[in-house]
């Protein structure tokens, strides 16, 4: 899918009116096409493991010189411009995948919608395999699916640490950690209440099994 995304937007960029590039230099462009194509491609969540490792093993290095650490250390500790490249690449990529995946870090309202947003494409790719026959993805399908609690294990696992790199890089972004935290406290209030209503439902449909039997 990121391929896609990718090809096609550049094809795009083959129309002339649309054609944001246009006065870019042909060197510069193909620099700045690696780049995009790069940062893109890191979105695909297959990645994380690898993008938050590197972006680790980066902090553990300049923190190690004592100086402290920031998104700066990424575009100037370098003298070989190959490994510069190269490092400021990792941090892009880091960014991009931080923002593709940052609707927990976001107020309560926008996040609800995003993540109903979500699961809607997901449980219509789960209707899809269910109709051909296909072992239904992860979190698509949704008979047996539970948003509140699988937001609560995306944030516990995925976000909190992930914005816990990005405060260390960029240390202003407090508000983003109190959405993740508010956030957080909102799925596992609504997972107990629709928890409890599923219990309370399956009491009463209990109880009137029972009474039609006697």
């Amino acid at each position: 899918m990121e391929n896609y995304h990718v090809a096609e937007a550049f094809n795009l960029t083959k129309i002339k009116k649309l054609n944001i590039f246009e006065k870019i230099q042909p060197e510069l462009l193909k620099v700045l096409r690696k780049r995009t194509i790069e940062c893109v491609l890191a979105t695909d969540m297959a990645l994380h493991a690898k993008i938050i490792s590197q972006i680790t093993s980066k902090i553990d290095y300049y923190s190690q010189l004592g100086n402290g650490v920031s998104f700066i250390d990424f575009y100037s500790d370098e003298k070989n411009n190959n490994t510069k490249f190269e490092i400021q690449q990792e941090f892009m990529n880091f960014i991009v995948h931080v923002s593709d995946i940052a609707h927990p870090a976001k107020t309560w309202e926008i996040e609800l919608k995003w993540s109903n947003l979500i699961f809607k494409e997901f449980f219509n790719q789960g209707d899809r395999e269910k109709s051909m026959n296909l072992p239904i993805s992860f979190l698509c399908n949704r008979e047996t699916t539970n948003i509140p609690k699988s937001q609560v294990g995306f944030i516990n696992n995925i976000i909190l640490p992930t914005f816990g790199l990005v405060k260390t890089l960029l240390p202003n972004t407090d508000d983003l950690i109190r959405f993740i935290e508010e956030n957080l406290i909102k799925w596992n209030e609504l997972d107990i209440r629709q928890t409890k209503e599923k219990e309370e439902l399956q009491m009463r449909q209990h109880i009137k099994i029972a009474i039609e039997e006697e």
